[in-house]
């Protein structure tokens, strides 16, 4: 009676720390995966915000080309008459 006793106390053990064991595990994961989608998450924000501010800076660049073309053109006009 007694080594049965103590023979169900070890299998309790040993299926208790397999059963935390298997947990623990799948804890990692989730963090990795969390922290995964964090990361992309806040690498398509930094994006979008760098295409709202370069958008506008790009249309004034690209707005002064054409004014400095027409001016050229002007330029040019004029000084042939």
């Amino acid at each position: 009676m007694n080594i049965l006793k103590k023979t169900m106390a070890v299998l309790c053990v040993l299926t208790l720390t397999m059963i935390i064991a298997s947990c623990s595990g799948s804890g990692n994961e989730k963090k990795d995966s969390i922290s995964g989608k964090i990361d992309r998450q806040t690498t398509r924000t930094a994006n979008k915000i760098v295409r709202k501010i370069r958008s506008p800076l790009q249309k004034a660049r690209d707005t002064q080309k054409l004014g400095e073309k027409r001016l050229n053109d002007i330029d040019r006009t004029l000084g042939g008459q």
